[in-house]
């Protein structure tokens, strides 16, 4: 069995369509008497009049925004009956740029978005939970630093501040649950995903994505 790690892709010839916010998020200011960390964790999709646009005609089956897992209704449907079992999602809020406000516009055009190309008639998309599934294995050499209060959580290399792009990475075989679309512990954000999916990835012909293989070890 091979594991891929899942990457966007944003589009060769034409760029893929990605999410734009026209709301602020939820901003949690977190000071934690435990870690003695001062951080701030903000929520998006979590704020009930979460709303946003799409910045082109050319949508993907996998939208990119941010950490969220976006997906069409195609998409959706691919995974229900073909990949996850007891799979979690809710649609999202997407207007059209002809139901924009006169606010909304001036506050894109001031954060440099071409208003013009935003798509006209935006199909519904959908954000889903995909469950941890895996492991790293320890000979990743990966160093995890996890605050038990306020659930800080940092991920580095040896000696540096962040995770280095170029850090060779295995997945722990005897860790994974099974499922064919999973996250690593540590790695919410990250989907991975075993040769079946990318199987149906390709045959239902999904958009949005790039699959990289990961080495497994036992």
């Amino acid at each position: 069995m091979k594991f891929y790690k899942i990457n966007i892709d944003e589009g060769k010839r034409k760029k893929y369509a990605q999410g734009i916010p026209l709301v602020k998020p939820l901003e949690e200011n977190i000071c934690c008497s435990v870690c003695r960390r001062q951080w701030r964790r903000a929520h998006y999709l979590e704020n009930p009049n979460f709303v946003m646009a799409l910045s082109n005609q050319n949508f993907p089956d996998f939208l990119w925004f941010l950490h969220y897992k976006i997906i069409s209704e195609n998409a959706l449907e691919v995974l229900m009956q073909k990949v996850v079992r007891n799979l979690l999602f809710k649609e999202i809020s997407i207007v059209s740029v002809n139901d924009l406000s006169e606010a909304q516009v001036k506050d894109l055009r001031f954060r440099g978005e071409n208003v013009k190309k935003l798509a006209l008639n935006p199909p519904k998309y959908y954000t889903v939970i995909v469950e941890e599934g895996a492991e790293l294995h320890k000979e990743s050499g990966v160093y995890v630093e996890e605050c038990d209060s306020c659930k800080y959580l940092k991920v580095h290399s040896y000696g540096m501040d962040f995770l280095h792009p170029s850090q060779k990475l295995y997945l722990h075989k005897r860790s994974w649950n099974g499922e064919d679309l999973f996250t690593l512990k540590y790695f919410p954000a990250t989907l991975y995903c075993t040769e079946n999916f990318l199987k149906l990835y390709n045959e239902y012909r999904l958009t949005g994505l790039n699959f990289s293989e990961i080495d497994v070890i036992e």
